[in-house]
């Protein structure tokens, strides 16, 4: 507990192993503070811990095998943060019961548990489980990237979906907010792809936002102009952060989309962070620095050089989707799926 903060989650990288190791056993002081760091994790609400002893090097504090270390670091936050179903944690002893000339150990976190037949046994030790039962097993999926300007229609109905897609997909999804007229004119597309519609295709795209938000079941109202600069939101976002983005994200777009307000207008977004209860004028401050226009430049040459030529985008793994329609291909592609193998000769 933090004041002015309230609990927010903590997560702990527990000390790896390192040192040689010993034939007899002995006093550790690491080994006491392994514990401290495990016990912590059981009285304070909110936090999490990446056992990483098993990615210890004997004569190096600090170990070279950091992805393991970051994935269990991710799958504890997907649980504290985002309450998704996920296997954060190892086994954890919860208790035990003598049963004759046998001991009964009960484990929290000990889905897909197994005892090999006959290993244990050498040891003196049996499973009490089934041995025909099967295990299940459940991994964490690739990192999804979405891509996103305030101004797209499709962008929201999108970003409306990116914590289900999250929790399907069993993946991080990373906001990538960039500007989409930037990438227009990079690619020599005209800034109001409206205006290059023919009549019938016009009338089917105005349909087809309005069928979108009815599938999703979310709000939708004619802006207030379109398109309107979203410049000052984008900067304003990377501006702000990045704890409140989600809050900001939703409430950016649900200016744009939902309350036909504004996004140009600073005087606009400083009510909406205000209403976050957000330090509004820093922000707004923030973002008129050249540090963060700079960035804003990069991220839309980052997203160029990913293939990104519309919103909303997905990469995943290398490859791009585009659009909100493609979100169950997204949610396959996180899982390992690569459509392209065996095809890559076609062509048309």
């Amino acid at each position: 507990m933090i004041d002015g903060f309230g609990d927010f989650p903590f997560l702990i990288v527990q000390l790896p192993g390192f040192g040689e190791p010993n034939a007899q056993p002995t006093e550790s002081n690491w080994a006491q503070v392994r514990e401290a760091q495990f016990l912590t994790t059981l009285a304070v609400p909110q936090t999490g811990l990446a056992v990483t002893i098993d990615l210890g090097e004997a004569k190096n504090i600090h170990p070279i095998k950091k992805l393991p270390v970051g994935q269990r670091l991710a799958l504890a936050a997907l649980h504290l943060n985002y309450a998704m179903d996920v296997p954060y944690s190892g086994p954890v002893y919860r208790s035990m019961t003598a049963e004759g000339s046998s001991l009964r150990l009960q484990f929290d976190h000990a889905e897909g548990l197994r005892a090999y037949a006959g290993q244990i046994e050498r040891h003196g030790w049996r499973s009490l489980r089934d041995p025909d039962a099967t295990s299940r097993r459940s991994t964490m999926g690739l990192p999804i990237d979405f891509w996103f300007d305030f101004s797209c229609p499709y962008a929201y109905l999108a970003s409306t979906q990116r914590h289900k897609l999250a929790r399907d997909a069993q993946s991080i999804v990373t906001p990538q907010p960039f500007l989409l007229g930037g990438v227009f004119r990079a690619l020599g597309q005209a800034q109001n792809l409206g205006t290059t519609l023919s009549p019938p295709k016009a009338r089917h795209n105005r349909l087809d936002v309005i069928r979108w938000a009815a599938w999703f079941d979310v709000p939708l109202a004619t802006p207030l102009r379109h398109p309107n600069r979203p410049v000052e939101a984008l900067r304003a976002l990377l501006a702000t952060p990045t704890a409140h983005w989600d809050a900001v994200i939703d409430g950016f777009f649900a200016l744009y989309w939902v309350h036909a307000r504004d996004i140009s207008d600073p005087s606009v977004l400083r009510a909406c962070l205000l209403e976050l209860n957000l330090d509004a004028d820093a922000i707004l401050q923030r973002a008129q620095s050249d540090a963060v226009k700079d960035e804003l430049r990069a991220r839309t040459d980052r997203a160029l050089a990913a293939g990104v030529f519309g919103a909303p985008a997905f990469v995943v793994n290398g490859q791009l989707f585009w659009g909100q329609d493609r979100l169950p291909f997204v949610v396959r592609a996180a899982q390992g799926w690569l459509p392209e193998q065996g095809r890559e000769d076609f062509a048309f």
